[in-house]
């Protein structure tokens, strides 16, 4: 694992950390639905956590912090690459 994905991986942990602790809450009256946006999760509040919203926002976060970590990857070159890529860079007659 080099460096640039292990900070990938502390970044990704932190954002679902700070999504674990504001988290989206929702009512519920003779209308429908009532949105009461993000809170932080331990405040008291009469309405319902939004777990639905909830899991698709974790989801996403899981998505883009594996996205980034497979494409910050190294690639290593087989010796047979490495001597294929140095006989096309010289010059033939």
């Amino acid at each position: 694992m080099s460096p640039a994905q292990r900070r990938t991986l502390i970044i990704g942990a932190l954002v679902l950390l700070l999504a674990c602790l504001f988290v989206p809450w929702y009512a519920e009256d003779d209308t429908g639905y009532i949105d009461f946006g993000y809170a932080w999760f331990f405040s008291e509040r009469a309405v319902y956590l939004d777990i639905h919203r909830l899991l698709v926002e974790w989801m996403g976060i899981a998505a883009a912090t594996g996205a980034a970590y497979l494409a910050q990857r190294e690639t290593e070159q087989t010796p047979y690459r490495r001597r294929f890529a140095a006989s096309a860079d010289s010059p033939t007659e």
